[in-house]
Formats: C-alpha cells, structure tokens, sequence
C-alpha cells in the first residue's frame, strides 16, 4: 500500500481486502482503516471519521480508480440498505473474500495451524436463492430492512436474493401487517425446503389482540396461495 497526503483531513489509501459487514480495509502506516462500500483495488482519498484503539474506520472523500474488481450493484437499495453490503463486488471476489476472512479467524484468533480450507462452494445463483425473508417493520408499519449500524428502516418493494415466489408474497406480507390490530415489529416469509408452500410470521411485544383472529382468516380466505400464519409474543402464539 503507499499513502501521499496534501491535506491533513484526507489521504490516498489503496484498499487491499474485503472484512466483516460493508468495509474494505487499506492500511496507512501499518494501521488498519476500514471504509465503507470499497473494494479490493480501489485507490481512493479517504477522511477519518472515528478513531478507535488499533484501528481507525473511514469514509471515501473522492474515488480516484476504481477497482477492476467492482461492478454495478444490481439491487436499486443498494447502498441505504444495510443488507448484502457486497453486492458492488464481483461474484467470484466476494468467494475469495469469504473464504480469506475464514482462514484469516481460524489463524489469528482460533490459533490453528497445519489445516487445509476447502474452497467455498459457488452457488448456481447468485440471486433469488433464499426462502427465507426477515423483514423489519418500523412505527408507520413500513416494511423493510435497517439501514447499516441504525434502526432506521429502509422499506422495500422487493428483494433481488428472495427466491421468486418469497419475493412475490412481500406485498402480501405488508397487507397483512397493515390489516392487524396487533403491531408487529418484525415479519418472515417462509417457503418450505420441499414444496411451494409460504408461511407468513409476525412477531410483536405487545399482547395478542383478539380481533386478530377474524383479520388472519379473513387474510387466509383472500389469499389461499399462503398456507399459514403464525403470530407469536411474549409468552404467546397464535397459528
């Protein structure tokens, strides 16, 4: 890595890897700087926005050449939504990223030695793959995802790695949790490993409502491609 620097508050910092959540990690004088939403080989201007013991995290002040290794995030929340911070990367970069950040614990912090990593398995789709969708839902009951390190959600209308028929019922999921009484904070939708069967999961603080009971029926009646709700607080459940 070389560093210049012309202003005090900024300086060049060449980003060599990909760590943990949405940073890469350049080093300036032998100490790690962690910045967000970058990627291996970028050359980029970079201010210090908090320092901490052995490490400093940062922001990008200018992008002077980007990395070979980037691509256009296909997601149009990509960036504001906290998930899949590595969608700017490179499918088989984020592979040998994962796999780096596993050797790199099982030597530095688990102290082992003399093992083989067998290489991560690439999966035949890089998107629409997962079954199951945790959605957040905020005071408006808007749902969606946080956005990274906050609670401030970001609604969304779909999501780009549900498998397509979890992602078709999202608009589902948010009539549902606008018609109950009971405020949900947090929303699944499931589909089963073996069939198409979805199962929609709302979880609350907050005590059972009974008029919820007609609402859930009345949903399951217009809606008979869901095959169940379940509704869950503290101490309750409701199915």
């Amino acid at each position: 890595m070389t560093e210049t620097s012309t202003d005090k508050d900024e300086f060049a910092l060449s980003i060599g890897s990909l760590t943990y959540g949405p940073y890469g990690v350049g080093r300036r004088k032998g100490r790690a700087i962690f910045v967000p939403m970058t990627a291996p080989g970028d050359e980029a201007r970079v201010r210090i926005v908090e320092e901490r013991k052995n490490y400093a995290l940062g922001e990008v002040a200018q992008l002077i050449k980007p990395s070979p290794l980037r691509q256009t995030p296909p997601c149009p929340y990509f960036g504001p939504c906290g998930s899949c911070p590595w969608q700017h990367v490179a499918y088989s970069t984020q592979l040998a990223s994962k796999g780096k950040n596993v050797e790199d614990a099982l030597r530095r912090i688990g102290k082992l030695e003399g093992f083989e990593l067998l290489p991560i398995i690439r999966s035949p789709r890089e998107y629409h793959y997962r079954r199951r969708l945790r959605l957040q839902i905020d005071g408006q009951r808007r749902v969606g995802f946080y956005r990274a390190f906050s609670h401030e959600l970001i609604e969304i209308d779909s999501c780009l790695i549900a498998d397509p028929s979890v992602d078709h019922h999202l608009t589902h999921a948010k009539t549902w949790a606008g018609e109950l009484k009971t405020r949900l904070h947090e929303i699944e939708i499931i589909r089963g490993d073996q069939s198409e069967e979805i199962v929609l999961v709302g979880q609350t603080e907050r005590d059972f409502c009974a008029e919820d009971e007609i609402v859930s029926a009345s949903f399951l009646t217009q809606h008979p491609e869901i095959s169940g709700l379940i509704l869950f607080g503290r101490g309750w459940r409701r199915s």
